[in-house]
C-alpha cells in the first residue's frame, strides 16, 4: 500500500453532499483515515478560499502528481476503496428522520451568530470547547447534538463555543487557531492556553476524557 500511496501528507477529500452519496463518500473518507492512510481535508474549504485548506492543498499536489504514477502499477488500492463503498453501503441505516430534524434546527440556531469567547468567563468554567466548523458538512452536523450534550451535562465547567468558518463571521477564527479541516476540535483550560487540539468527527467518550484532564467531572 505504501508504494501506491506514497509517504508523507495524504488528505483525502470527500463529497460533502447532503445526499446519501455524501454520506457513504465521508463514511469511507473516515475509514481510510482512521487506517491510516490519509488525513482528511476539505475540498468546499479550499473553494471558499480558508487559508489553512489551501495550504494543505498545495503541500499535496506534488505527493498527489507522483502517487498518481505509482498506482498506474498497483493493483490493490482500487479493490480497497470499492470493498469500502460495499461494506458501508450495505451497512448503512436510513437516518431517524426526527434526528434529522433535531439536527438540522440546532444547525441553524449555531448558524444565527457565533457564540463569543469573551462570554466564557466563570469562576468554576474548567474548559473551554471552541468547535470550528460548519453548518453544512455532515461530520459538523454529526457533532452538533454532541455539543448540545456536552453543554448541557457539565454546565458551569465547559463552555462550548460554535463558529462557522463558511460565513463571513467565522471566517477569521479559521485564520486565527490555523484549521486544516473541519470540523476541529480546540480545548482551552481555564487559563485560555490551548491544551488539546483534535481534527474530524470526535466521539463523545472520547472528548469527555480531554476534559477530564482538566478536572470536569
Amino acid at each position: 500500500m505504501k508504494e501506491c500511496c506514497g509517504s508523507g501528507n495524504r488528505f483525502v477529500y470527500a463529497c460533502s453532499g447532503g445526499a446519501d452519496v455524501g454520506e457513504i463518500a465521508d463514511r469511507v473518507a473516515r475509514k481510510l483515515v482512521k487506517l491510516g492512510f490519509a488525513k482528511p481535508s476539505c475540498l468546499a474549504g479550499v473553494g471558499g478560499h480558508v487559508s489553512g485548506f489551501i495550504a494543505s492543498a498545495k503541500s499535496d499536489v506534488e505527493s498527489i502528481t507522483r502517487r498518481n504514477n505509482m498506482m498506474k502499477k498497483c493493483q490493490i488500492f482500487y479493490p480497497l476503496v470499492f470493498l469500502l463503498l460495499i461494506q458501508i453501503g450495505c451497512s448503512a441505516q436510513k437516518t431517524d428522520e426526527q434526528s434529522v430534524i433535531k439536527t438540522e434546527k440546532q444547525s441553524s440556531a449555531s448558524d444565527t451568530s457565533s457564540r463569543s469567547e469573551k462570554d466564557v468567563k466563570s469562576d468554576s468554567l474548567l474548559v473551554t470547547f471552541i468547535e470550528l466548523g460548519s453548518v453544512k458538512c455532515i461530520p459538523c452536523k454529526m457533532m452538533q447534538p454532541i455539543m448540545e450534550e456536552i453543554e448541557k451535562e457539565y454546565a458551569g465547567q465547559v463552555k462550548v463555543v460554535f463558529h462557522d468558518v463558511w460565513t463571513e463571521e467565522g471566517q477569521p477564527y479559521a485564520r486565527k487557531y490555523g484549521i486544516r479541516v473541519i470540523p476541529t476540535q480546540i480545548f482551552l483550560d481555564k487559563d485560555g492556553n490551548e491544551y488539546f487540539r483534535h481534527e474530524g468527527f470526535f466521539p463523545k467518550e472520547e472528548l469527555v476524557e480531554v476534559l477530564k484532564k482538566q478536572g470536569v467531572k
